[in-house]
């Protein structure tokens, strides 16, 4: 019994030691292709670049993706495009072989860039003047305007535009139109100060019966006046009545809930009248809620539209939904709500221009 646990004991001790020299003597396998300085990014305006490669053998290059040129010269491997017109970069994969291993090289090219500072419109007051911009393109762009009295010169860096002055009387908005790349695109550029918004206009809305549900359009003539001070317009809904007092924004109009807009006799009491903000069962009167109105030409028509400014639809609140609403005291308090006056949903000014 004692020597066949001897035994045991010794076959199992030359087994570890077998398995300790087969541990020792495994040696990990080494690619023998070697890449030197491989800088694998090349711009969205096409390049050339090339890195070195150490192999004990002859090797071949070959890209996945026609668009990436390659070649072999001597211990060298060049890579090349051309320009990349889309916005979005690219990418592929560089196979390199020997008789022996293979290896992989991913290589980027960048997407075209083009960028105004400006953002989409560029305001000047009737005066004319000129606006300096950030200009940020890695592509050539050229550029050209839809009307003469617009201008711009471009350095490295930055793009100027000029208008000259408005003697027309009326707002008047044109485009700095580019292109770059594949993109094609413009910028608005609007031209008017708030005197020339004085006159006559039409104003088209809906109001709203009691069950929310069913609509009306209501179209009335509206006269427009603005401000001393040039940065509001008194829009006369409702002539004495409804007067909206509207903030003359860089030649945007925006209307603010909270703004009393007239008052009316009720048996000898005096009711005052108070834009606000329906939604979610509740009437606000926050002065954050505005809806901003951008200048458009519809053909023959100066149209102001007004909509969600982005405040209304952090709420939750459908973007368009003034109303006119009657409270006892000009101090506006849920006490004091007496009831709505006119819903004033989807407001839009309007008049024929020459």
């Amino acid at each position: 019994m004692k020597d066949l646990l001897y035994r045991i004991v010794l076959v199992t001790a030359i087994c570890m030691v077998l398995a300790s020299c087969n541990d020792s003597d495994y040696n990990e396998k080494v690619n023998s292709i070697i890449l030197t300085n491989a800088e694998t990014t090349i711009g969205a305006a096409g390049d050339a670049k090339s890195f070195a490669v150490e192999s004990p053998s002859t090797f071949t290059a070959k890209a996945v993706d026609s668009w990436l040129k390659v070649s072999v010269d001597s211990n060298k491997v060049k890579i090349s495009a051309d320009v990349n017109l889309s916005v979005s970069a690219r990418n592929t994969i560089v196979v390199i072989k020997n008789d022996r291993d293979s290896t992989l090289v991913n290589v980027s090219q960048l997407g075209a860039v083009f960028d105004i500072s400006a953002g989409g419109k560029i305001y000047f007051k009737d005066a004319g003047g000129s606006s300096k911009f950030v200009l940020k393109a890695n592509l050539p762009a050229t550029f050209e305007t839809s009307a003469d009295w617009i201008t711009y010169s471009v350095d490295d860096k930055n793009i100027t535009v000029t208008s000259t002055p408005n003697s027309t009387g009326d707002y008047r908005i044109g485009y700095l139109k580019y292109h770059c790349g594949n993109k094609t695109d413009s910028v608005r550029v609007v031209q008017g100060d708030a005197s020339d918004l004085k006159g006559k206009w039409t104003i088209s809305y809906y109001d709203v019966d009691e069950t929310g549900k069913n609509f009306t359009q209501l179209i009335r003539k509206a006269t427009l006046t603005p401000y001393s001070n040039g940065d509001s317009v008194k829009v006369a809904v409702i002539p004495g009545v409804v007067e909206i007092h509207c903030l003359f924004d860089k030649g945007n109009l925006v209307m603010h809930a909270g703004d009393l807009v007239g008052t009316i006799d009720n048996n000898g009491a005096t009711y005052y009248l108070c834009l606000a903000v329906v939604g979610n069962n509740n009437l606000y009167t926050s002065e954050q809620l505005i809806s901003t109105a951008y200048p458009e030409i519809e053909s023959d028509k100066m149209v102001f539209d007004f909509m969600d400014s982005g405040q209304l639809s952090s709420l939750g609140i459908p973007s368009e939904s003034f109303g006119v609403f009657v409270f006892s005291s000009p101090y506006i308090s849920y006490g004091a709500y007496k009831g709505s006056y006119m819903y004033f949903e989807f407001p839009s000014l309007y008049k024929y221009i020459k």
